[in-house]
């Protein structure tokens, strides 16, 4: 891509990013999708296994979570709530210790991480990096989700 295309991108995004959202709030709900310890910490099996990759490659990734994604889902956690439209958090992990129940990709993602780090990298429901991100749940997900189809659970208030 030309600079002159991306440039022209970034203008149509500036554009956009200036005009408001109609939201019809009887059919507008939030839903927050893998915004989990997993993806969002830097010392995560996730990372972990990027690092071994190619270390250092992965920084940019974390430093625009910290200070554009997350203060992004903070606010339209805020706008919603005040609101008072739905906020749902999907995320995903397996239900199995040996991952047998995520879906191939993922699978493929752990047998990596088992040849990099020596254990698999995907999180387990409830387990630590199974969680949503601290700074975007005042809660913790617990146990009692219902179970879902390939690895998502849908984590209850």
């Amino acid at each position: 891509m030309s600079n002159t295309e991306h440039e022209k991108i970034r203008e149509m995004i500036r554009q956009k990013e200036q005009s408001p959202l109609a939201l019809d709030a009887g059919q507008t709900a939030l839903m927050i999708v893998d915004v989990q310890r997993f993806f969002t910490r830097p010392d995560s099996e996730f990372a972990q296994v990027f690092q071994k990759l190619a270390p250092g490659a992965i920084d940019g990734y974390f430093e625009r979570v910290n200070r554009c994604v997350l203060p992004k889902i903070q606010e339209l956690q805020r706008c919603f709530r005040a609101l008072n439209l739905p906020v749902i958090f999907c995320v995903f992990g397996s239900h199995a210790l040996d991952g047998r129940d995520l879906p191939c990709w993922l699978k493929d993602f752990d047998k990596l991480g088992l040849q990099l780090l020596g254990r698999r990298p995907n999180p387990v429901v409830n387990g630590d990096s199974w969680a949503v991100e601290d700074t975007i749940a005042r809660f913790r997900v617990n146990s009692s989700s219902r179970r879902l189809p390939a690895g998502r659970s849908a984590p209850q208030t």
